[in-house]
């Protein structure tokens, strides 16, 4: 099959990650295709970058001028083409070179299938691979029965027929789930399915829409009020039976996951006990189950026939019901976080003794903020001294580089705070006054949509030059570089370079006279 295939890209300032995905298109084996994108409203070079690919290096053409969110832009794109076969993914992912090939060859070889995805790699904001995989169900009856928990098609894979979105209704604009709405609306008509192959590499990063609203705590409720509007017309329940499930409220979530079972048989085909007891059914219910509704959950697991998975049940009920006892639930989390304390201060004093051998000094009220940071990564040498309340941030957040080295005989004084996002080198013999704030990250605040504490970070690595001087007071932004031997009068706030041998001072701090 040679059927031509349509690239949808809705997108919104895609840089730095686009290049690599419009090479991944450029590289496929199927060659038979046309890019269609639908730019959002960019404002980061996105535009520029795609006028260098298309129409020169990839066939196609860039919609600009009407803005919207994914699902009208995607709704608009499915409009608009003029191929049957359209081929989903986002400016941030990455696609294998078979990809194409293997799902058109599917899809002609399986005409009752509208949609196909594929397993996917996860990688990060440098394009590292994870270990772990992005695995789904194949077949289509256990792709729905797993959807009643959670979304069971991987958007960026995917690869559909034109027709079929058009027929039940095309995209509709519902932020963050319009490919779990439509997923559900096309498997009430036609079958969906997954290939067992690792076809698209994932990105998650900070600045992706689905982590900002993962980041958020808004997501599982966006899929919750998705699947309640949709579940009569695929699982034949009412949308607040769906909703009492879904939020594991159902007061009889047996008799209504029978039904559901009895309505998916009548309109999907199929044996009903085969269904009723199919592994991927009885997993999806037991997750709409209530924790301390033991009778529902035993049921289900002896459903499974499976001893193993029957006691390691009981353990979690039993464990359930304990922790469902609020007296002996504070009573569990307070001994944990004692035990994470005790072991956390245990081996913060080890570090310290350990440091003090070598002869520097660690005052022993060092705060970690957030997180507690592998003590091995902070190179601190022989001789420092960091006096009281340091409280030093180590970010584990992505895209962070977060290294903090202090040369020999460095000084950091008292109630001094070190946000450490990108490397903060501070040189030998090199002196940090009390209260000061060194930090190589900023806040991203590009978008007016989200807050800005859910849009991430960047920044740049800070370099303190061997035998500086700061005063007390002092704030040190991301990217300044401090000569050797400078000064910094106390109160200064370091928005530049300073170059060695140099005295700078004020708000923004300024070039005041040379050392002697």
């Amino acid at each position: 099959m040679s059927e031509r295939v349509t690239w949808l890209i809705p997108i919104k300032n895609g840089m730095p990650y686009l290049p690599e995905t419009l090479a991944s298109i450029e590289k496929q084996t199927y060659n038979n295709w046309e890019v269609l994108v639908w730019d959002n409203g960019s404002t980061d070079g996105t535009l520029e970058e795609l006028n260098k690919w298309i129409p020169s290096r990839l066939p196609g053409r860039i919609i600009t001028g009407e803005p919207h969110g994914v699902g009208g832009s995607l709704a608009r794109m499915v409009e608009l083409c003029t191929t049957e076969l359209c081929a989903r993914i986002d400016a941030d992912d990455v696609n294998l070179p078979h990809r194409l090939e293997e799902q058109v060859s599917f899809l002609a070889a399986n005409p009752e299938v509208a949609v196909v995805g594929s397993y996917m790699y996860f990688i990060n904001s440098k394009g590292e691979v994870s270990d772990k995989l992005y695995t789904l169900p194949l077949c289509h009856d256990d792709i729905i029965h797993r959807m009643l928990a959670e979304c069971s098609m991987a958007h960026p894979s995917v690869l559909f027929r034109r027709s079929a979105i058009l027929e039940v209704g095309n995209y509709r604009e519902i932020q963050n789930v319009e490919d779990v709405d439509l997923w559900v609306r096309v498997a009430a008509k036609y079958k969906l399915a997954n290939l067992d192959k690792p076809l698209v590499r994932y990105r998650v990063h900070q600045k992706s829409t689905t982590q900002i609203a993962l980041r958020q705590q808004r997501l599982s409720k966006l899929v919750d009020d998705c699947l309640a509007k949709n579940a009569p017309t695929l699982y034949g329940c009412t949308e607040n039976d769906m909703k009492l499930l879904r939020e594991r409220r159902h007061p009889q979530p047996l008799p209504q996951l029978y039904q559901i079972a009895k309505y998916l048989h009548q309109t999907q085909g199929g044996k009903f006990l085969d269904r009723l007891l199919s592994d991927s059914f009885i997993q999806a219910a037991k997750t709409l189950v209530s924790p301390v509704d033991v009778i529902s959950r035993l049921t289900l697991t002896t459903l499974q026939r499976q001893p193993s998975v029957l006691h390691e049940e009981l353990f979690s009920i039993t464990k359930s019901l304990i922790l469902s006892v609020p007296e002996l639930r504070d009573k569990l989390r307070s001994i944990r976080q004692f035990a994470r304390d005790q072991s956390w201060d245990r081996k913060v004093r080890k570090w310290i003794k350990a440091k003090s051998k070598e002869g520097t000094y660690i005052h022993p009220a060092i705060n970690f903020q957030e997180n507690r940071p592998d003590l091995d990564k902070l190179e601190i040498e022989p001789g420092c001294y960091i006096d009281k309340e340091l409280s030093l941030w180590i970010s584990q957040n992505e895209g962070a580089n977060s290294k903090f080295v202090m040369k020999e005989k460095a000084y950091i004084g008292s109630n001094t705070f070190i946000n450490v996002f990108q490397p903060i080198t501070i040189g030998a013999f090199a002196q940090i006054g009390a209260y000061s704030y060194i930090t190589s990250a900023n806040h991203c605040y590009e978008r007016r949509d989200i807050p800005i504490q859910d849009q991430g970070y960047v920044g740049a690595p800070i370099v303190i030059g061997e035998d500086a001087w700061l005063g007390t007071h002092v704030v040190v932004l991301p990217g300044v570089n401090i000569g050797k031997g400078a000064i910094v009068a106390a109160g200064s706030v370091v928005t530049k370079d300073i170059p060695a041998y140099e005295v700078w001072g004020g708000v923004p701090a300024k070039f005041i006279k040379n050392r002697p």
